[in-house]
């Protein structure tokens, strides 16, 4: 009798994770600025090609074939995503950056009303200083932050 043993791995499979996805949120890129621009003076910032980029950290909700939550991003244009994304710069120099471009992307976000506080629990300046991930992901989830 061929009897096949099959390991039961139930026990071992990570839970799915619930990423927070905002389509409004990812076009604002449209029109937008490199973030970067201020930055890195070595480029050409091309307007034209700017997007939406990803937090490519885990603590972000970066996996494998996985994008990072849509609210852990920044204004990018084609050059200096490539440059985070192709690993030009060492882990902490590409760390340092992402975190400082995406910093900056949140306070264009509240500044020039494109992103709007909806709740009366959360205060506009504490959202705009914002540098708590756990804090910005919470708002986004609870809709005290919406796309203008």
């Amino acid at each position: 009798m061929n009897s096949k043993h099959v390991k039961d791995t139930s026990a071992f499979l990570l839970p799915k994770l619930d990423i927070y996805r905002n389509a409004k949120l990812t076009r604002l890129a449209r029109g937008q600025s490199c973030t970067l621009m201020m930055k890195w003076r070595d480029v050409d910032h091309d307007a034209e090609t700017v997007v939406w980029a990803h937090s490519n950290q885990s603590i972000h909700g970066k996996g494998k074939s996985m994008k990072a939550h849509d609210c852990f991003g920044c204004f990018l244009c084609a050059t200096c995503h490539s440059r985070l994304d192709q690993g030009k710069l060492s882990r902490a120099e590409n760390k340092e950056a992402f975190t400082w471009a995406m910093t900056v992307t949140r306070q264009r976000l509240i500044n020039n009303g494109l992103v709007k506080v909806c709740s009366v629990a959360v205060e506009v300046d504490q959202v705009r200083a914002c540098t708590d991930d756990t804090y910005w992901l919470a708002c986004w989830r609870s809709g005290a932050l919406k796309v203008a």
